[in-house]
């Protein structure tokens, strides 16, 4: 996932680091990604495709920096195919990443803001019934370029029914890989909004969207303990087991 060359968009002092510029943030995203491909080709049996969503995703680097990796990703043994790309967060910031994604991407995503036409009124909805709307989420070709869905919390339900209900037919040897990544943002959340999140991924107890795999990082100083707890600790009911831990 580190091959190529990251971006100067935005960065005003870029221009004056000696050879290709590095940021902080992608040096953590290529960690991150890279224990993530790393425990499902390893630890996952078959060659699903892999659906990734992320909580709040700032302007838009990691969905970028799969993209821009997603053929090597498949030239691997055994290759990982990640063929779908979710960013959950607020309009504002979805309007950045839209932004950036499109100026940065160089024709390796193909950026979705939600919700299609197919799915604004109920109207929309029956036509889309009686007339068989093709799948929203249709495998992609090795060629074709990520698929990123920006997705904000006012239409986050819908998307959440959207994709529950072409999914939940799938058996476990063909439904993707689904994996969640909240980097310094789930933690964040009141419980009101915490739960939401906690509802769909985690215990999966009401949407077909429940993870497979969750990359979590927090702070402690932020008073994260019982969110933890949740997750990781007695209150997490064991549903996940931990294969990659770091503490700083």
């Amino acid at each position: 996932v580190d091959a190529d060359t990251e971006p100067t968009l935005g960065i005003t002092w870029a221009d004056v680091v000696i050879g290709p510029f590095r940021s902080r943030k992608r040096s953590y995203g290529t960690l991150f990604l890279t224990a993530i491909f790393n425990a499902i080709s390893t630890r996952a049996a078959g060659r699903r495709p892999v659906h990734i969503f992320e909580v709040g995703a700032g302007f838009g680097s990691l969905p970028r920096l799969v993209a821009s990796s997603r053929q090597r990703l498949l030239a691997l043994l055994p290759p990982t195919d990640v063929q779908t790309y979710v960013v959950l967060d607020v309009p504002s910031v979805i309007d950045l990443q839209s932004w950036y994604l499109q100026r940065t991407s160089n024709n390796t995503v193909q950026v979705r803001n939600w919700p299609p036409s197919d799915l604004t009124s109920w109207a929309s909805m029956s036509r889309c019934v009686e007339e068989r709307c093709p799948p929203l989420w249709p495998p992609l070709s090795p060629e074709a370029p990520l698929r990123v869905d920006l997705v904000d919390r006012e239409h986050r339900d819908v998307f959440a029914h959207a994709y529950g209900r072409e999914h939940f037919v799938l058996d476990d040897i063909q439904r993707p890989h689904r994996v969640l990544i909240a980097v310094n943002s789930w933690h964040e959340f009141p419980p009101s909004e915490y739960f939401w999140y906690y509802n769909m991924f985690f215990t999966g107890s009401v949407s077909s969207m429940a993870a497979d795999w969750i990359l979590y990082v927090s702070s402690h100083e932020w008073g994260s303990a019982a969110q933890d707890d949740l997750l990781m600790g007695s209150g997490s009911r064991e549903l996940f087991s931990k294969v990659f831990e770091h503490c700083s």
